[in-house]
């Protein structure tokens, strides 16, 4: 098995990597960054389920649903909760990897206080994490475009001096991108 796609009565579906569905995954009840309240979790389809209450009168009966944990505090699992499954696609080819992240401006001189943007094929589907020290970026680095819904929290990086940005491309059903690297320096 190298991918599961789960699929709904209503046409939704998500694929997640062998990875991505069995890794070590935890809820964090405390949302915060050094959690040290984390549960580990294992994915489960849970035939009754209601999101947002803990009363048993309250809950969906016979309505499958895949559920599983996160990796990190601030990683985004709900896209891929698929509610009234209907099909499971178990793939044994191998996965495909997330084309690395896009540029704009292109890397070289810029001028002093302009911004780079990250743009990415299927921005609502990835995750692109950066770092601007040099370092690689792992899931737990900052996130560039951590809402496709609300685009304003989307903010270009700005570029006062010399910078290495490194950019990481995440996303459920694919490997993660291999890292790309641009290079920028204020125009003399």
């Amino acid at each position: 098995m190298q991918t599961v796609t789960f699929r709904a009565s209503d046409g939704y579906e998500a694929s997640l990597t062998r990875d991505q569905l069995l890794s070590r995954q935890f809820y964090y009840p405390n949302v915060s960054e050094n959690d040290s309240g984390a549960l580990p979790v294992k994915p489960v389809i849970a035939y009754r389920w209601r999101e947002g209450t803990t009363d048993l009168n309250d809950i969906y009966e016979n309505r499958t649903m895949l559920i599983f944990g996160q990796r990190n505090p601030f990683e985004h699992t709900s896209p891929a909760f698929v509610a009234n499954i209907t099909e499971i696609v178990i793939n044994d080819a191998p996965c495909d990897t997330w084309a690395p992240a896009g540029i704009f401006p292109a890397a070289g001189p810029i001028a002093a206080g302009e911004t780079v943007k990250l743009p990415h094929t299927f921005y609502g589907l990835v995750k692109l994490h950066y770092t601007l020290d040099g370092s690689d970026p792992t899931i737990l680095s900052p996130m560039y475009n951590p809402s496709t819904y609300q685009p304003e929290l989307n903010i270009p990086i700005p570029v006062t001096e010399p910078v290495t940005i490194k950019v990481l491309v995440t996303g459920y059903g694919r490997n993660d991108s291999e890292i790309a690297i641009f290079e920028f320096r204020p125009a003399e």
